[in-house]
């Protein structure tokens, strides 16, 4: 699994894209590197592209994900995840259902109704843009490889 990340600083927003298998130790070391930036404490929003994340078993890496959060997040934050299949609705419904200690979890399939459930001031195009940067990083780490 890849995940890269940009942040707003002027919006509080947190935008990852996650492709590939997942696997929750890389979610782990992503979370720790996440903590470890300045900015971490500032996060109030988070958009979390999960359209091209595959997804074995839904219901460990629920489990596995909220645990994590739950240990090392202190800060409350709303996120939105922005589905397309059925695993991965099925990873965001549950994770809404058993949920962070500090989070407040929505999920999507369309960016316009993702920014207005995060209720940030980003237009859909925008936020468009920032996805396409990501996807882009992914391909070039990709062909890093």
């Amino acid at each position: 699994m890849k995940i890269v990340y940009q942040y707003i600083a002027h919006k509080k927003l947190l935008i990852q894209k996650y492709s590939g298998k997942a696997c929750h130790d890389t979610y782990k070391q992503h979370l720790e590197r996440i903590l470890k930036e300045p900015f971490s404490k500032d996060i109030r929003y988070v958009l979390s592209d999960l359209t091209e994340m595959e997804v074995d078993d839904v219901v460990k890496s629920v489990i596995q994900t909220s645990t994590s959060r739950n240990n090392k997040v202190t800060i409350p934050f709303k996120e939105v995840l922005l589905v397309t299949t059925p695993a991965t609705t099925a990873f965001a419904t549950l994770l809404q259902r058993i949920g962070s200690d500090n989070a407040v979890f929505h999920f999507c399939s369309t960016i316009e109704k993702a920014i207005s459930l995060l209720n940030v001031s980003l237009t859909p195009d925008e936020a468009l843009i920032h996805l396409e940067d990501l996807r882009n990083e992914v391909q070039f780490k990709e062909s890093e490889n």
